[in-house]
Protein backbone atom coordinates (compact mmCIF):
# COMPACT_ATOMS: atom_id res chain seq x y z
CA UNK A 1 0.00 0.00 0.00
CA UNK A 2 1.37 3.41 -0.95
CA UNK A 3 0.86 6.49 1.18
CA UNK A 4 0.76 9.92 -0.41
CA UNK A 5 -0.16 12.60 2.04
CA UNK A 6 -3.29 11.29 3.70
CA UNK A 7 -4.31 9.13 0.72
CA UNK A 8 -3.68 5.42 0.73
CA UNK A 9 -3.47 3.89 -2.72
CA UNK A 10 -4.04 0.15 -2.87
CA UNK A 11 -2.18 -0.81 -6.05
CA UNK A 12 -2.63 -4.55 -5.52
CA UNK A 13 -6.07 -5.06 -4.02
CA UNK A 14 -6.73 -8.40 -2.40
CA UNK A 15 -8.83 -10.71 -4.57
CA UNK A 16 -10.74 -13.73 -3.30
CA UNK A 17 -11.79 -16.66 -5.49
CA UNK A 18 -13.68 -19.87 -4.82
CA UNK A 19 -11.35 -22.55 -6.22
CA UNK A 20 -14.03 -25.26 -5.97
CA UNK A 21 -16.09 -23.35 -8.55
CA UNK A 22 -13.17 -23.54 -11.02
CA UNK A 23 -13.20 -27.35 -11.15
CA UNK A 24 -15.28 -28.79 -14.03
CA UNK A 25 -18.11 -31.14 -12.98
CA UNK A 26 -16.27 -34.14 -14.46
CA UNK A 27 -12.48 -34.30 -14.39
CA UNK A 28 -10.86 -37.12 -16.37
CA UNK A 29 -7.36 -37.85 -15.11
CA UNK A 30 -4.80 -39.20 -17.60
CA UNK A 31 -3.81 -42.82 -16.96
CA UNK A 32 -0.10 -41.95 -17.00
CA UNK A 33 0.84 -40.21 -13.73
CA UNK A 34 2.74 -36.96 -13.37
CA UNK A 35 6.40 -37.07 -12.37
CA UNK A 36 9.62 -38.60 -13.60
CA UNK A 37 9.40 -41.69 -15.79
CA UNK A 38 11.28 -43.59 -18.47
CA UNK A 39 9.84 -43.53 -21.99
CA UNK A 40 10.65 -44.91 -25.42
CA UNK A 41 9.98 -42.85 -28.54
CA UNK A 42 7.84 -45.24 -30.58
CA UNK A 43 7.06 -43.18 -33.66
CA UNK A 44 6.12 -39.91 -35.27
CA UNK A 45 3.68 -38.54 -37.79
CA UNK A 46 3.99 -35.33 -39.82
CA UNK A 47 0.89 -33.52 -41.09
CA UNK A 48 0.13 -30.06 -42.42
CA UNK A 49 -2.31 -27.87 -40.52
CA UNK A 50 -5.38 -26.86 -42.51
CA UNK A 51 -7.19 -24.87 -39.85
CA UNK A 52 -6.54 -22.11 -37.35
CA UNK A 53 -5.17 -18.66 -38.05
CA UNK A 54 -1.74 -19.16 -36.45
CA UNK A 55 -0.94 -22.68 -37.61
CA UNK A 56 -2.53 -22.92 -41.06
CA UNK A 57 -0.02 -24.24 -43.58
CA UNK A 58 2.54 -25.22 -40.92
CA UNK A 59 3.79 -28.75 -40.50
CA UNK A 60 2.82 -30.47 -37.28
CA UNK A 61 4.86 -33.33 -35.81
CA UNK A 62 3.14 -35.75 -33.45
CA UNK A 63 5.65 -37.90 -31.56
CA UNK A 64 4.40 -40.99 -29.73
CA UNK A 65 5.86 -42.41 -26.53
CA UNK A 66 5.44 -45.59 -24.52
CA UNK A 67 6.30 -46.29 -20.88
CA UNK A 68 7.40 -49.56 -19.27
CA UNK A 69 3.76 -50.52 -18.59
CA UNK A 70 2.92 -50.22 -22.30
CA UNK A 71 0.86 -47.04 -21.86
CA UNK A 72 1.19 -44.62 -24.76
CA UNK A 73 0.64 -40.93 -25.36
CA UNK A 74 1.66 -38.37 -27.94
CA UNK A 75 3.05 -34.85 -27.92
CA UNK A 76 2.58 -32.36 -30.74
CA UNK A 77 5.21 -29.91 -31.99
CA UNK A 78 5.28 -27.51 -34.92
CA UNK A 79 8.07 -27.22 -37.50
CA UNK A 80 8.46 -23.47 -37.26
CA UNK A 81 11.49 -21.26 -36.72
CA UNK A 82 9.40 -18.99 -34.48
CA UNK A 83 8.41 -21.88 -32.19
CA UNK A 84 11.51 -23.53 -30.69
CA UNK A 85 9.73 -26.36 -28.83
CA UNK A 86 10.62 -29.09 -31.36
CA UNK A 87 14.27 -27.97 -31.46
CA UNK A 88 14.34 -27.91 -27.64
CA UNK A 89 12.92 -31.44 -27.49
CA UNK A 90 15.44 -32.76 -30.05
CA UNK A 91 18.27 -31.08 -28.13
CA UNK A 92 17.13 -32.70 -24.87
CA UNK A 93 16.96 -36.14 -26.52
CA UNK A 94 20.30 -35.90 -28.36
CA UNK A 95 22.18 -33.38 -26.14
CA UNK A 96 23.05 -31.40 -29.26
CA UNK A 97 21.47 -29.62 -32.21
CA UNK A 98 22.05 -31.57 -35.44
CA UNK A 99 23.55 -29.54 -38.29
CA UNK A 100 21.89 -29.49 -41.70
CA UNK A 101 19.07 -31.86 -42.58
CA UNK A 102 17.80 -34.08 -39.77
CA UNK A 103 15.58 -37.16 -40.05
CA UNK A 104 13.00 -37.61 -37.31
CA UNK A 105 13.40 -41.34 -37.92
CA UNK A 106 16.61 -41.22 -35.85
CA UNK A 107 14.51 -40.47 -32.75
CA UNK A 108 12.50 -43.69 -33.01
CA UNK A 109 13.50 -46.25 -30.40
CA UNK A 110 15.44 -43.81 -28.24
CA UNK A 111 14.95 -44.05 -24.49
CA UNK A 112 14.47 -40.92 -22.43
CA UNK A 113 13.89 -39.98 -18.83
CA UNK A 114 11.05 -37.46 -18.86
CA UNK A 115 9.31 -35.27 -16.34
CA UNK A 116 5.57 -35.39 -17.08
CA UNK A 117 2.83 -33.01 -16.05
CA UNK A 118 -0.92 -32.88 -16.73
CA UNK A 119 -2.92 -30.16 -18.44
CA UNK A 120 -6.71 -30.06 -18.74
CA UNK A 121 -9.17 -28.93 -21.37
CA UNK A 122 -12.04 -26.61 -20.44
CA UNK A 123 -14.26 -29.70 -20.23
CA UNK A 124 -11.94 -31.34 -17.67
CA UNK A 125 -10.24 -33.91 -19.93
CA UNK A 126 -6.64 -34.39 -18.82
CA UNK A 127 -3.68 -35.01 -21.08
CA UNK A 128 0.04 -35.64 -20.55
CA UNK A 129 2.83 -33.23 -21.46
CA UNK A 130 6.60 -33.56 -21.27
CA UNK A 131 8.11 -30.65 -19.32
CA UNK A 132 11.68 -31.76 -19.94
CA UNK A 133 13.64 -34.88 -20.74
CA UNK A 134 17.13 -36.31 -21.08
CA UNK A 135 18.54 -39.30 -22.94
CA UNK A 136 19.07 -42.64 -21.24
CA UNK A 137 22.27 -44.17 -22.52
Amino acid sequence: MLRKGHLQLDIFPEVYINVEELIPPKVIEPSIPEGETELVITGYHVTEENYGYYHQGKKRVTITFSNEQGQTFSQTYYIDKYNPNLAKFIYQVLWNIPEGEFSLKTLKGRKIRAFLYHNYTNEGRGYVNIASCEPIE
